[in-house]
């Protein structure tokens, strides 16, 4: 069960804004079973792939092809209707699914700890219930391909943690696919990685090789532009705060 890329290319772009290729004729198959790590810079088109991955966004030429129960993107909050409680929000997307809302329900409920909260409107939610109520959901459904946009585990430490040993669980049976910046997360869960640079999908031997590729890209971007604060982006909470260890 897994994605490939079949000579698929996509601009960015309208209007009076000059199209940007994107993705420029990638053929890539992501191995089935396995994590797969792809190291971005800011703006090189990772959240892009993977909205072509989860079929979200068309391509511009080629072909996607999806082989199982495809997930959309770990953690976000695109699915969730403000107005509806926790409750209403799992209700419909399990019907979205053709899943038993039950299960589901037990199961963030358990996972997320969010209790009596999930009975009042999301827009209620501080934005750590809502990262409760988002990653606990993404693991509720048992997809054969896991997409992650960034981050594959999320929220305060303590439920980091929890959202670890499932991530850990699901890579048994389950394809995970990770865009991100974080060098952490890759060394942490992933099996196989690459780089994706200047529209291409450019795969390393070795995951710490392409974490040293990453590092290497990131300061010839530097060097090429004055410092932005947004590649800061994650002190602690998100990256430096994950170790190797299992």
């Amino acid at each position: 069960m897994t994605i490939a890329l079949d000579h698929v290319t996509r601009f960015n772009g309208t209007g009076s804004v000059a199209p940007r290729c994107v993705l420029n004729d990638v053929s890539f198959m992501f191995p089935s079973g396995k994590t797969t790590g792809l190291l971005a810079l800011r703006g090189s088109g990772k959240s892009t792939l993977i909205k072509i991955l989860a079929g979200t966004l068309p391509v511009t030429g080629g072909r996607v092809h999806r082989r199982g129960l495809v997930s959309f993107p770990i953690g976000s909050f695109g699915w969730m209707h403000r107005h509806m409680t926790g409750r209403e929000n799992l209700n419909f997307i399990s019907r979205i699914y053709g899943l038993n809302p039950r299960p589901m329900l037990e199961f963030v409920a358990d996972v997320s700890g969010l209790g009596a909260a999930l009975e009042m409107p999301v827009a209620s939610y501080s934005g750590e219930k809502r990262a409760r109520l988002s990653f606990a959901t993404s693991f509720a459904i048992p997809f054969d391909v896991y997409l992650a946009d960034e981050y594959i585990i999320g929220g305060p430490p303590g439920f980091r943690d929890i959202c670890r040993t499932i991530v850990r669980e699901r890579q048994k049976q389950a394809t995970f696919i990770l865009a991100t910046r974080s060098p952490a997360l890759v060394r942490l869960f992933c099996d196989t990685a690459g780089v994706l640079h200047e529209g291409k999908i450019r795969m390393c031997d070795t995951v710490q090789d392409a974490v040293a590729e990453h590092a290497m890209l990131s300061e010839s971007a530097a060097l090429d532009k004055p410092d932005d604060p947004e590649q800061h982006l994650d002190p602690g909470f998100w990256t430096e705060e994950f170790s190797d260890a299992a």
